[in-house]
């Protein structure tokens, strides 16, 4: 991989589950050779590598947090690490091909870098008489200075955070030293160079720190709340892999959320009561949610398959059809949310959509002609040409022509089908 010629080349990279030591240093030259928004899931926490680019390599906002772990063959919530390829806000770099003059002038404030002090200003952009150069107000003073439109010194503002948004972010002073503690707070400002000044309460008052962009998240979303009475592992035995004990669930009430997913909770194991201020997501449950847990596998006999890739179309449920839908919708950006609100009221089940011809999508599902016309061609296509029984009139596989191969390659028309 690290050899072969473009191997790098990629919106997308699954690394393998290991990289000895002595490859670190390539490994990390080469995941910033890869175009800007390239992603990556990793085996390793990349931040803890002494060369690791924090900005150029920024950890995808929900991946930041202990809750999003994946059930593997050995864990029941392992961590996993996303990545995504993005450029450094402190490096000037070209503006994107589509800003012109015009619209460099209607933005309320441009990033600009000042080469000789080597630092990012605040300025506002005024259109000159040629297309090509912008008198640029510094915001910070009276100066101001010509520049080209191609200018790399100059750049937009696009802050991924609003000022007042609730956020969390990794301590700066902490960081530098590896340690990846967060905190919760609020972003009260915005820097020229692309870092945040983020607020916080601490024991001693309102706090307010200026933190790049890269450790700077979304805040988390949480499944349960302060007070909220659950059903919890307990801490010692759930880390303990030889613990018989490690899955058994105990009655406590969550006393605190914090920042990084986990969650600060008080047990009780009988008449005692103890506290454990990490407990990840994955122990927690609720009473209702082992009833309904157990309500689904009672209904297991009944409905035994659930999954779109495993039961055959024309054996689908209405949830499944529904499930199906919002698949389609979500790849192509189409909104059947009324096709969907239609076939759980109608309770179409697969028999029933797979007859279905671009007239009674139309009809029945209410889709537009357009939509209709492409949704039968691409996916009720797919779905037809997959099912050992379709329905009458059917859309059937498109088949290859065979042709037997001539020696060196033969005419092109040849070797076509």
């Amino acid at each position: 991989m690290f050899d072969y010629p473009g191997a790098w080349n990629a919106d997308i990279c699954i690394l393998e589950t290991d990289f000895p030591s002595e490859m670190h240093n390539e490994l990390i030259s080469c995941m910033t050779r890869t175009p800007f928004g390239c992603r990556f899931l990793t085996y390793h926490d990349l931040k803890k590598f002494v060369n690791f680019k924090s900005e150029r390599l920024r950890q995808i906002d929900v991946n930041v947090y202990d809750s999003d772990r994946y059930l593997t063959s050995w864990s029941q919530g392992w961590r996993f690490y996303c990545w995504e390829h993005v450029p450094d806000l402190r490096e000037p770099q070209p503006l994107p091909s589509c800003v012109t003059a015009l619209s460099l002038s209607k933005e309320d404030r441009i990033r600009v870098y000042q080469k000789k002090k080597k630092r990012w200003v605040w300025g506002k952009a005024r259109v000159t008489r040629s297309n090509t150069l912008m008198e640029i107000d510094y915001l910070d003073g009276r100066k101001k200075v010509i520049y080209s439109i191609r200018d790399n010194r100059l750049a937009l503002h696009r802050p991924r955070f609003r000022i007042g948004e609730e956020v969390a972010a990794y301590h700066p002073d902490w960081a530098y030293r590896m340690q990846f503690s967060m905190l919760s707070g609020r972003v009260v400002r915005h820097n020229a160079d692309g870092s945040y000044c983020v607020s916080w309460e601490t024991c001693r008052g309102l706090r307010t720190l200026k933190i790049p962009e890269y450790w700077v998240f979304a805040r988390n979303k949480y499944r349960y709340n302060i007070g909220d009475e659950i059903l919890s592992c307990w801490t010692d035995y759930a880390l303990n892999k030889n613990s018989p004990l490690r899955y058994k669930k105990f009655k406590a009430v969550i006393k605190d959320i914090n920042a990084n997913g986990t969650y600060s909770v008080e047990f009780e194991f009988g008449n005692q009561k103890r506290f454990s201020d990490s407990v990840r997501e994955m122990w927690i449950t609720t009473e209702e949610e082992e009833q309904e847990y157990e309500d689904t596998l009672e209904q297991w006999d009944e409905d035994p398959v659930s999954s779109l890739c495993i039961q055959t179309a024309n054996k689908w449920t209405p949830q499944c059809v529904a499930t199906f839908l919002v698949e389609c919708s979500d790849e192509t950006h189409i909104d059947l949310a009324t096709s969907v609100r239609i076939v759980l009221q109608n309770e179409i089940n697969g028999k029933a959509f797979t007859t279905m011809n671009q007239a009674s999508l139309e009809s029945v599902l209410v889709m537009p002609n357009q939509v209709a016309k492409d949704f039968y061609e691409r996916y009720m296509y797919w779905v037809h040409t997959r099912m050992d029984d379709p329905p009458v009139n059917a859309q059937r596989k498109r088949e290859k022509m065979c042709c037997e191969e001539v020696p060196g390659g033969g005419p092109l028309g040849s070797r076509l089908s």
